[in-house]
């Protein structure tokens, strides 16, 4: 067997690890004894935070002169977290673009560049908070701030250097000679050049941006009383901080749904602060079943009756 076919399961077999290793009956107590009611508060403020993120992609599509409803973007949306949490790396939630295309009748490349961004701006915003929270943690966790400066620059020139399309073409002209059979190069070609074609302008990016650093907060406040209901009492800012750090390292195509990489993640973080990884693996099961699974079972009920749609 390639070590690429195995290579999705090695955080499913460290979470399991992690299981064996606590004790799946401490996880399941832990969970039992967690406060009902600021799980129901995290499960409404979860809903909130499921909008924001249709906002931001409906301005970025706004931006490339494609309206749609707030419906059609809501179900798309939905179809997207349903594929990015059973593949790795959650890349199945670039599945927006195709579904996107049925309904704007336009190149999969000028779909996909929205999609693209979208996600780009996640990204740079949760990178944001994790500099932000690692100089806080830089008399806690020595060399955090350095890598994740250095990872957030990373992060930030890329999106800059492919925002350009000459720039881009540079490097992507030779990947097509290298990597792409030549019977999908002139696809290829195509794709790109209605990828850049449609490409929002930088200026145009900023209240998108704007709107994502609003939907993390969101999100992270969801995991922020999630983490009250296992009486982790850690200041906010530091909760943002390392839920961002996991989230990221999750999105390594090692594992499906961020399982494992995540968890271990949060027990070395949260352990500055002397919190047990008991708690910690079980506020990470509640906070993802809140945060994921009904979205997760709408986008499946979305996906399978798309087909009926117009």
């Amino acid at each position: 067997m390639k070590f690429r076919k195995i290579l999705p399961f090695i955080g499913i077999l460290i979470f399991a690890y992690l299981i064996f290793k606590i004790g799946l009956d401490k996880i399941l107590g832990s969970i039992l004894s967690a406060n009902i009611y600021l799980l129901i508060l995290a499960l409404l403020f979860s809903f909130i935070a499921l909008i924001p993120p249709i906002i931001k992609w409906m301005v970025v599509l706004r931006s490339q002169n494609i309206m749609l409803n707030f419906w059609t973007l809501f179900r798309i949306d939905f179809m997207g977290i349903f594929y990015g949490s059973i593949t790795p790396g959650r890349v199945g939630t670039f599945i927006r673009a195709y579904y996107l295309r049925d309904k704007i009748k336009k190149p999969l490349g000028a779909c996909i560049s929205s999609v693209v961004v979208d996600k780009m701006l996640d990204l740079l915003a949760m990178g944001v908070f994790a500099v932000i929270g690692s100089i806080l943690l830089l008399n806690k966790i020595s060399g955090l701030f350095t890598a994740v400066f250095i990872a957030f620059i990373l992060l930030f020139g890329t999106f800059i250097f492919f925002l350009n399309k000459k720039r881009s073409t540079f490097i992507l002209k030779r990947v097509w000679k290298i990597f792409i059979p030549q019977k999908f190069k002139k696809i290829a070609l195509e794709t790109f050049n209605s990828f850049y074609g449609n490409l929002p302008k930088i200026k145009t990016i900023f209240v998108p941006f704007l709107i994502a650093l609003i939907s993390l907060v969101f999100a992270f406040t969801t995991v922020y009383i999630v983490a009250k209901a296992f009486s982790i009492n850690i200041p906010y800012i530091y909760i943002i901080t390392i839920w961002s750090l996991a989230t990221i390292v999750s999105l390594i195509p090692i594992t499906i749904a961020g399982l494992g990489t995540r968890e271990a993640v949060l027990i070395t973080l949260f352990s500055v602060f002397n919190v047990a990884a008991t708690d910690i693996v079980a506020m990470s099961i509640v906070a993802y079943i809140i945060s994921h699974v009904i979205p997760d079972i709408l986008g499946w009920f979305f996906a399978i009756r798309w087909k009926y749609e117009d």
